[in-house]
């Protein structure tokens, strides 16, 4: 089974949070994440993935470590017929290579909402994923991320064309609230965010207050992160459950993975 890296990347998405529940610290403010050019996030996230045959007895066992640094590069770009929007960069360090992605926000009084990327999968599985120019849907995701050998990132260059998500990928409403909850998109399959609340976060960086927010798609795919408005993600926690199949039989189980999956901010 090739390595199957989630969201390593997707974390660039979720550099946000707000507050409206009176916990008091620098949570409540500002009203909306300041993304300011120059500032940079550093990562380090841990993957490991457990094996085990169809009476689940334990097989192996592998991990996998990245670095990554995201860089707000622009406040106020465009790019397809777009203005207004923010850009972010992504360096992820995977061993021996060094994967690139940008991302564009629109972060208005209202939303903050991912408009558009280039090399969208290149690090990592960033859903909803498309491959030969289409989303695959949820059967396809289902049917095709358990398959021995199948690799399910895009391998790009670094210099990929700036493509629009065709779903409106909405990644916060303001004012965010505790147990607030909203569509993030729904092609190709539906998810949805939540708030859970705020809690004390031990972390590299000192103990912080951070937001737990949810998110959940429908093909049984949940995972959540904790994030600081001032200082953006703090930490992500992924978890997930994979029936593996062969790829002469798709169909047919041959073992279970258990994948789990930690990012947290180092360095600010």
């Amino acid at each position: 089974m090739k390595k199957m890296i989630y969201v390593i990347t997707a974390f660039v998405m979720f550099l946000i949070g707000c507050n409206d529940s009176g916990t008091g610290g620098d949570i409540l403010v500002p009203a909306k994440l300041k993304m300011q050019t120059g500032s940079t996030w550093g990562y380090i996230t841990t993957m490991v993935n457990k094996r085990y045959d169809t009476l689940w007895v334990f097989q192996s066992e592998d991990t996998i470590f990245q670095n990554s640094v995201v860089r707000c590069e622009k406040e106020n770009d465009e790019v397809l017929n777009q203005s207004g929007l923010v850009r972010l960069r992504t360096q992820t360090q995977d061993g021996q290579d060094l994967f690139v992605q940008s991302h564009w926000y629109i972060n208005n009084s209202s939303n903050l909402i991912r408009f558009a990327y280039t090399n969208n999968g290149v690090t990592a599985y960033v859903m909803p994923k498309r491959k030969e120019g289409k989303y695959l849907s949820v059967q396809e995701y289902l049917q095709i991320r358990g398959a021995m050998g199948d690799d399910l990132i895009l391998h790009k260059p670094n210099t990929d064309t700036i493509s629009a998500f065709e779903s409106p990928q909405i990644l916060l409403r303001y004012p965010v609230k505790a147990g607030e909850s909203w569509v993030m998109f729904q092609t190709p399959w539906h998810s949805v965010r939540k708030v859970i609340g705020t809690e004390m976060l031990n972390n590299p960086l000192g103990l912080t207050e951070v937001y737990k927010i949810e998110t959940k798609y429908n093909l049984g795919v949940t995972y959540y992160d904790y994030i600081n408005l001032n200082q953006g993600l703090i930490k992500r926690e992924f978890h997930d459950t994979l029936i593996m199949t062969g790829a002469d039989d798709p169909g047919k189980a041959i073992g279970y993975v258990i994948w789990t999956e930690r990012s947290d901010l180092i360095s600010r």
